[in-house]
């Protein structure tokens, strides 16, 4: 479930992959493929189901709006490969919510854990130039 301050909250639940075409890491694809799921999402006791694909196509969006909160898929992992292809259990959706009245924000690049500790270390040695 996810609350907000206002005390607006929403609860998601991974439904289903419907469908995962994504272009293998370790193949070469004339297609890059897509990536569709189907997500539970209620608040209250309004409740329905939410389908998202990536890349948009067929009027499937990687966005919808559910009780007025906007919900959009920013990326699925794991990538996909012939060696290792992902399983229901491995799947994991990158969401931005936005609650009624906020503005989405933009789409940010995931950083890795390690990518992420470099990133603050960075910050810190900068910091502690200018006191």
């Amino acid at each position: 479930m996810l609350t907000w301050s206002d005390g607006n909250a929403l609860t998601l639940r991974w439904d289903e992959v419907v469908t995962d075409s994504r272009c293998p890491t370790d193949a070469v694809c004339v297609w890059a493929g897509e990536i569709e799921l189907r997500l539970h999402v209620s608040k209250g006791s309004d409740s329905t189901s939410l389908v998202l694909r990536l890349p948009e196509r067929e009027a499937v969006p990687p966005l919808g709006k559910v009780a007025g909160f906007t919900i959009r898929l920013d990326r699925v992992s794991p990538e996909p490969s012939l060696a290792a292809p992902p399983t229901e259990e491995t799947y994991q959706a990158h969401l931005t919510v936005a609650p009624p009245g906020t503005l989405l924000p933009s789409a940010v690049t995931a950083i890795s854990d390690e990518r992420w500790a470099s990133v603050k270390r960075r910050v810190s040695a900068e910091s502690s130039l200018h006191p």
